[in-house]
């Protein structure tokens, strides 16, 4: 049995240890949710706020590395940023959404730029590492608990449940975080814009390429129609935009044609801008692989899709 010197020194002890893991956990936190730069630094310019342009522009990695916010604000004298996300589907990226509708300003337009892999209803998140330092936001919690449910409560409400479900991304992006916020240069000047200068792949050329099929999931349609909901009760509008894809990707995906008449329906008329078979997907310059457009395929197109964006938006002006 502890006598009562030992009791107090144990208490000491277990004090002592829980400081410093509080401590150690909040200057982590703070970091991760402070990075600038990269897919993780998105993610927290929204959340933390400092987001707030008027063409918002969101969805995955061909619209990262496809859409230019130069050249969009170029064509249109409007501010614009590009918060897609690497690999990531609207059962995550609409958190960012909501959260950007929640307070950034009024009159500003959404962009979602869909793939041919969109409405996917992937089973597991991607890269969580960069969405559990931000559970405490209603939206994030919301999405992270569609994937998983019990991990999502333990990493909000259970103490140090984090130093658990974080791997080493968490990490270097919470040291790059702290970093930032000690006056460190680290603001990226694409501001979200990830352009790739690489050529078409020559292996996608193999005869007898498999096709893979559309997949189109009515959960992940009606997120979609959520959003867009969330998006008009905010008094915003938004913009659907479908890219260019290389002209083979229509023959290898089949089910093109319905994913687009889906499309379509989530946004009406000028609002929904179509390029899927835009005359620059038979030039395999353009493209490093048949959704993804390289940096000379992203020039034009963002030009292209700006001078459209400055039309539409010229003829709702008031």
């Amino acid at each position: 049995m502890l006598t009562p010197r030992e009791v107090a020194r144990a208490a000491a002890f277990t004090a002592g240890l829980v400081a410093v893991l509080g401590g150690l956990r909040g200057g982590l936190g703070y970091g991760a949710r402070h990075v600038r730069r990269g897919d993780a630094g998105k993610i927290s310019r929204v959340m933390g706020h400092a987001a707030d342009p008027e063409l918002a522009i969101f969805g995955a990695s061909n619209a990262e590395s496809g859409i230019s916010p130069a050249l969009l604000e170029r064509a249109t004298g409007r501010t614009a940023e590009n918060l897609a996300v690497d690999g990531t589907g609207v059962a995550q990226y609409g958190a960012l959404v909501r959260e950007l509708l929640r307070y950034g300003r009024p009159g500003a337009h959404v962009i979602l730029v869909m793939s041919p892999f969109a409405l996917a209803a992937p089973a597991l998140p991607t890269a969580p590492s960069w969405y559990y330092p931000h559970i405490g936001n209603p939206f994030v919690y919301e999405a992270m608990a569609r994937f998983d449910a019990t991990t999502a409560w333990r990493a909000r409400h259970v103490p140090f449940y984090d130093f658990v479900v974080y791997d080493h991304t968490y990490y270097r992006n919470a040291v790059e975080g702290l970093r930032a916020a000690f006056g460190a240069p680290l603001d990226d000047p694409d501001r979200g814009f990830t352009p790739r200068g690489l050529r078409w792949d020559e292996r996608l050329d193999a005869a007898g390429q498999r096709p893979f099929p559309c997949v189109i999931e009515a959960e992940t349609v009606a997120v979609y129609r959520s959003l867009l909901a969330a998006i008009e009760a905010s008094g915003r509008k938004a913009f659907v935009v479908f890219p260019p894809v290389q002209a083979d990707a229509i023959r290898l995906l089949p089910g093109m044609e319905e994913l687009v008449g889906i499309f379509a329906s989530f946004a009406p008329g000028d609002h929904y801008l179509d390029y899927h078979r835009d005359p620059m997907g038979t030039e395999r310059r353009y493209f490093y692989n048949h959704t993804h457009l390289n940096v000379e395929g992203a020039e034009r197109f963002s030009t292209m899709l700006g001078s459209d964006l400055d039309r539409v938006l010229r003829s709702e002006a008031p």
